[in-house]
């Protein structure tokens, strides 16, 4: 059932902002419509405690199918979507448990204050996020509160040697409206074009929360307790000028109360005009 509601997903498409690099703070054209779908794999048979130690645990398994949508109202104001579809499952070696379903929804807007030949693009973003119906204690879908948050994104497209290359930085706040643990997110991608329609990117995607931690599941938590950093690398190839493939690979390489743990992707972009 996993596998199929995946493979179904796959016929949406996905969300990329130059067109040959990463969505980030850049504006969409007025009418013009991008999305994104990604399948991760990812497993994790260690953690970080709430010290930050690393130690052996139940081995776990997540698969994630994730559809981003994105739509330019106008030249400097984008509206967007994320809706991800997950797998948990953990194993002690003898008996395992699973539970699956869509996980935290988002909603957001983009709004980029500046677009500078010489200063690079500065755009800022609010999202709403809506927590999942499912109520397993074991093993929660996602964190399970009503989340708010204000993001600032920046980029810069440059050229290294006359190759294509940009930045994008982003910094976001997001608060939990039930009054608990609210977290920073960090966020830096930069990203070269080396041959002729192959893009390579690495990315690092952070989150700050609470300095003072009590323990909570590293595998899958309702309670927003954790902080971790996680390491990407990514190649993507354009097939046209409206459809690109990513593959990539990431890896946990700093937590609390987090998982150890690392994925692999494979990933499908494309852009049109809406037609409206």
């Amino acid at each position: 059932m996993v596998l199929r509601i995946m493979a179904l997903s796959i016929l949406f498409f996905a969300l990329i902002s130059p067109q040959w690099g990463y969505a980030g703070a850049w504006a969409l054209k007025k009418d013009e419509y991008k999305s994104y779908t990604s399948v991760h794999y990812y497993t994790s048979s260690k953690f970080f405690d709430e010290y930050g130690d690393v130690h052996s645990g139940l081995d776990y398994k997540k698969i994630l199918a994730e559809v981003v949508q994105e739509y330019g109202y106008t030249d400097v104001h984008t509206i967007g979507m994320k809706m991800p579809y997950v797998y948990h499952q953990i194993s002690n070696g003898i008996s395992d448990h699973s539970v699956s379903g869509i996980a935290n929804f988002q909603i957001y807007s983009r709004h980029q204050l500046l677009n500078d030949k010489k200063y690079g693009v500065f755009s800022l973003q609010p999202m709403i996020e809506i927590p999942p119906t499912n109520d397993d204690s074991t093993l929660p879908l996602d964190s399970d509160v009503y989340d708010i948050e204000l993001r600032a994104l920046y980029g810069k497209p440059f050229k290294i040697k006359g190759n294509n290359s940009y930045v994008n930085l982003e910094a976001g706040y997001l608060n939990h409206l039930d009054g608990t643990h609210n977290e920073i997110k960090i966020d830096t991608t930069f990203g070269i074009e080396l041959l002729d329609d192959l893009v390579i990117n690495v990315q690092s995607f952070s989150t700050i929360s609470s300095p003072k931690m009590s323990s909570s599941s590293y595998y899958q938590s309702s309670v927003a307790d954790y902080n971790e950093t996680k390491l990407q690398f990514s190649v993507v190839k354009a097939i046209s000028k409206k459809f690109s493939l990513e593959v990539g690979a990431y890896k946990d390489v700093y937590g609390k109360n987090r998982g150890k743990g690392d994925g692999i992707f494979f990933s499908i972009w494309t852009r049109f005009d809406s037609g409206l």
